[in-house]
């Protein structure tokens, strides 16, 4: 049989996947058991990312047997998450020291951070990271890419304004 549409993992690197197959014979009762799982025609479970071969047996009462397998798809094609806690876009600031902070996670696992295209560290879903600014606008590019290739990206201006107001009669 062809297999089924693919699954979306959820989180912990897998997804449960509800399926089944049935068989007959016509002189006498099948029983039906599978290599994932216990429950013989029931190939429900928890399948990993990526694609797990399951074969069913089906077997009569005479000892004849058939196979089956079917190909169960697990895929990530969710972006993961990003929050940012650092100024907001059009921010002004007279520091050329700006703390780059924020969240990024995945459901399927671990993610890989930048921050205007260098690496950040990420610990238990949490980095931080200093950018030097310069003088007036100054681009800000925050990119969250997990294992699968999913991306996704924060942008920001900030503004590095170190000159005193001027006073004037």
């Amino acid at each position: 049989p062809e297999g089924l549409p693919a699954a979306e993992c959820l989180g912990g690197g897998g997804a449960y996947v509800g399926f089944g197959v049935t068989a007959h014979d016509l002189c006498c009762g099948v029983t039906v058991t599978n290599d994932q799982t216990p429950n013989g025609g029931d190939g429900s479970g928890s399948y990993p990312l990526g694609v797990t071969s399951v074969t069913f047996t089906a077997t009569d009462g005479q000892g004849n047997a058939a196979t089956c397998s079917v190909p169960v798809r697990v895929e990530d094609t969710m972006p993961p998450t990003l929050g940012l806690s650092t100024l907001a876009d059009g921010a002004r600031t007279n520091s050329a020291a700006l703390n780059v902070s924020g969240t990024a996670a995945d459901a399927a696992g671990p993610v890989t951070v930048t921050v205007n295209g260098e690496p950040v560290a990420v610990a238990d879903g949490a980095f931080s990271t200093l950018v030097t600014l310069v003088a007036g606008e100054n681009s800000l590019t925050v990119a969250v890419r997990d294992a699968a290739g999913n991306r996704v990206s924060a942008s920001r201006t900030i503004v590095l304004d170190q000159n005193a107001p001027q006073i004037t009669l």
